[in-house]
Parts: C-alpha cells; sequence; structure tokens
C-alpha cells in the first residue's frame, strides 16, 4: 500500500511531517506518489544534498522570487528553501512567503508538503521549546518514529533530543526504550501532540518495521495510540540516497492495489466501530429474539461481547420494536443505544442511524446481527486485519463457499450506505464495489435464528459441539 492510499488523500492537502525515524523519507515517497505539481518546503532545515531529490529547487530570497513561484505554471516536485548555511542545509521560509505559498497551493489545489522539524536522522525524538514549527493552516499532521529503537539504549546515537526523552517517558538515560515509553512520547503534549493545530488530522507513521517482530510491535503500539491518532501507519519506507534524484526514488504513483511483496506500508491500523442491528419486531418468531438466552446470556448481550472481544470500537446498537426491554438488559453494558422509531421501514433505518452515532474518525465499521449470537470473534478480528492492510471497501466471509455475515464496511461507502432505502442492507453494495473476502471453513457461522425451529437448531448445535 503506498502512502497516499493509506493517508486517505482524496483532495490536495497541506501536510507537516514531524518526529524522526524517516521524516524525510516519508514526505518524499508522498511527494513522488501524488499527481504533479507538487510543492515542498521547511520551517525551519533541510539537508542541501536532499535538494536533488526535487524536480526543481528554487532559493527563496525576496517577495520577488515568490511571485515567480505563486504566477509561474508549475510542473514535478518543486522544493523551496531559504538560502544555505554554512552548515550545509537549506533554511526554512520567511513566515510571510510561507503564507504566500500556501494561499497559492490552496487557490491552485496542489499539495503542499513541509517538513516542521529537525532530528538528526536518530530514529526517535522528543521536540525542544522551540519545536515543531507547524503553521496554523496545516490539514494533517504526520508524526514519525523509527521502531529501530526499541530495545535500544537511550541515548544520543538513538534519539535526538534524549533528555528531553527521558523526562517524558520517565526512563533514565542509557535505559532501553521501551514500546511503552515510545507511546507515552507520542501521546504527551509535550511530544508527538506538541503544536498540533487543533483542527488538524494527525496521524501516527511507525516506521522501521523490517521484521515481522517489529512488525507485531508496531500493531501494539497502535492500539494505544487510537484514538489520540486519528490512524497509525505500520511501515518500512526507503530512505532516498545522497546524490540519486527523483528518477531513481520515482514511485510510480498509478499503481493501484495491494501486493505484500511490494508494500511500504503495510498497515492502517484505524478505530473500527461495530454496529449491533438489533430494532426487528421478530414476526417470524413471535418473541423478541433479541432476548433469547444462548450461553447464559440474551443474544443481544452475546453480540455486544463478540463486538468487544473482537476490539471493535465504538460499540452502536440500533433498538427498535423492543427499545425499553432491550435498554434495560443492556443499559450497564457500556455501549451507545439509539432508538430507531422508524423500523418497520426497514434494515436501511437501522443503518443510518446506526452511521449516524459514529464519531468521525471511524475507519470503518462492522455489522453485526442480533440473530447471530455464534459469530467467533476470530473472523471479524481477521477481517479487520485484511481491513488493516489494504482498506478494502467491503470485507466480508465466504464461510464454507457461502457468502455469510458479518460484513465490514469502510469508511469511504459510508455516503452510500446511508443512502439506501427501504429493507435492504449493505449487500446492495456489493455489485458497486471489490470485495475483499476472507474464507472461513465453520459453517455454523452461517445460521441466523428467525423461527423457533431456528433457536432448537442453535441449541442442538451447541450441545453437539461441547
Amino acid at each position: 500500500m503506498n502512502l497516499v492510499s493509506a493517508l486517505r488523500l482524496d483532495v490536495p492537502r497541506c501536510i507537516a511531517f514531524v518526529g524522526a525515524g524517516g521524516k524525510t523519507s516519508a514526505m518524499f515517497q508522498l511527494a513522488w506518489q501524488l499527481p504533479p505539481p507538487i510543492i515542498l518546503t521547511t520551517t525551519t532545515h533541510i539537508a542541501t544534498w536532499q535538494a536533488n531529490l526535487s524536480d526543481r529547487h528554487v532559493q527563496v530570497n525576496t517577495d520577488e522570487d515568490i511571485e515567480q513561484i505563486v504566477g509561474a505554471k508549475l510542473s514535478g516536485v518543486v522544493l523551496l528553501s531559504g538560502p544555505e548555511s554554512e552548515k550545509k542545509r537549506l533554511s526554512g521560509l520567511k513566515k510571510r512567503h510561507l503564507k504566500q505559498v500556501y494561499e497559492f497551493t490552496r487557490s491552485a489545489q496542489i499539495p503542499l508538503l513541509i517538513e516542521a522539524d529537525g532530528s538528526r536522522q536518530r530514529a526517535v525524538k522528543a521536540p525542544d521549546a522551540h519545536e515543531p514549527v507547524i503553521p496554523n493552516f496545516v490539514d494533517l499532521v504526520v508524526v514519525v518514529a523509527g521502531l529501530s529503537a526499541l530495545n535500544k539504549p537511550l541515548d544520543e546515537h538513538w534519539v535526538h533530543r534524549s533528555l528531553k526523552y527521558a523526562q517524558i517517558s520517565g526512563l533514565s538515560i542509557g535505559e532501553k526504550i521501551t514500546a511503552s515509553s515510545l507511546v507515552k512520547v507520542l501521546k504527551h503534549p509535550e511530544g508527538g501532540m506538541k503544536d498540533v493545530p487543533s483542527d488538524a488530522r494527525i496521524v501516527a507513521l511507525l516506521n522501521q518495521a523490517k521484521s515481522q517482530s517489529l512488525k507485531s510491535k508496531g500493531n501494539s503500539i497502535a492500539q494505544h495510540l487510537l484514538p489520540k491518532y486519528h490512524s497509525v501507519l505500520i511501515a518500512s519506507l526507503t530512505p532516498p540516497s545522497r546524490g540519486e534524484g527523483r528518477t531513481q526514488n520515482r514511485i510510480d504513483h498509478t499503481q493501484k492495489g495491494y501486493d505484500r511483496r511490494g508494500s511500504d506500508v503495510f498497515a492502517v491500523i484505524e478505530r473500527v466501530a461495530g454496529i449491533v442491528l438489533a430494532a426487528g419486531g421478530s414476526e417470524r418468531m413471535g418473541q423478541p429474539k433479541q432476548l433469547l438466552m444462548w450461553r447464559n446470556k440474551t443474544f443481544i448481550e452475546q453480540v455486544i461481547s463478540i463486538a468487544k472481544a473482537s476490539g471493535l470500537w465504538p460499540i452502536v446498537v440500533v433498538s427498535g420494536a423492543y427499545s425499553d426491554q432491550i435498554k434495560k438488559v443492556i443499559e450497564p453494558l457500556s455501549v451507545q443505544i439509539v432508538n430507531n422509531k422508524q423500523w418497520k421501514g426497514g434494515q436501511s433505518t437501522s443503518i443510518l442511524m446506526g452511521l449516524e452515532a459514529l464519531p468521525p474518525d471511524i475507519g470503518a465499521a462492522v455489522f453485526l446481527l442480533v440473530d447471530q449470537p455464534q459469530i467467533e470473534p476470530r473472523l471479524i478480528q481477521k477481517m479487520a486485519e485484511v481491513h488493516a492492510g489494504t482498506l478494502a471497501s467491503i470485507v466480508a466471509p465466504q464461510i464454507s463457499g457461502q457468502r455469510g455475515n458479518p460484513v465490514l464496511f469502510d469508511q469511504v461507502t459510508f455516503p452510500e450506505l446511508m443512502s439506501l432505502q427501504g429493507d435492504i442492507g449493505g449487500r446492495a453494495l456489493f455489485s458497486r464495489y471489490k470485495i475483499h473476502w476472507v474464507e472461513w471453513l465453520d459453517s455454523d457461522m452461517l445460521y441466523d435464528v428467525d423461527t423457533e425451529e431456528d433457536y432448537q437448531r442453535l441449541i442442538r448445535n451447541e450441545d453437539g459441539n461441547k
């Protein structure tokens, strides 16, 4: 998966990169993947040799220099900087020049990428008092950290501003850098969250995941970073080489799809919500099937337990016909309950209410049916893993060769789901999107309970599996 897909960049954005462990690599790789033109700059400094990674480098010294840029027809990747210092570093733009560049890129619908602090090529860092320098007009902040620092000593070889890292993390100089210390620094208001504009989206990029062990640790760290971060990327980005230009380093931005062998971003960890559809009138059953007992719990309690065990959060329960009875049973379970008074209008009305109840930073939602209390959490976890590695629009189980439930829908499908009408569910979208199927062999997962006979069969199957 490339960075454009992983960051969900559907329109040109103003993006700031901060942190350590591959910040410059991330910025230039994203620039090479985006459709040109793209403008890059810095609010601090950038190494002089890195200018070779752009198609064109312009040093801005005067107002006239900026006026020529904003009035020109640009192409490729354009790096804008201030003058070169004695230390072979290019300085950042003056504030007024940067504001002019931003206004130009916004009106011209051109991406603007900004490196907003330094790290001296260390794996991790803690910011000093004067950094990062993130303009207040930035849409997205990408906070980069290198997983290669894990289990390494907390010193200046691995950590930029090691004393500040020690102060925030609670570790001592020389101690091994732990995953929990990295989480603490990335979540701290004087660490990874420092000076991020309040209305900007914030993404953590856990880079240098060069082994399966580091990928696994990255995934564990990611769970602790949500929901402070809107999403967490686990990646191993190839650093740009000195002296090599864009043609040697460029990634074809037209390439689509997911190829694990050539991926730079292995996973995008986002919050996946669970929506329990429990509004029906149970006409064929003759009694509320939401309140039928199974494994010493009501169906509705069992399905909520499945959602929690699967790691889904938040969990929204859409009630309807038996709203008062259901609320009494599940109120202690710390889930959100919405009452669909229009439940007779069909499943689409419950889908709409469930989605409307979700916060805006949800990456995907799994719809669980209240008449399937036997679904295994591992199936849902597998679907979420597949979604994290692909950002597929729809992930669905294929159980013993048949299409099954529950189904995961990516956020890109939410507008269409919310426009459904009548007694139509999410399967109406199956013909409009490519489905990523998850093979599952347990045919018990196919059963749903609509009648008394179905209920008795479910109980018999449970008894037979004991």
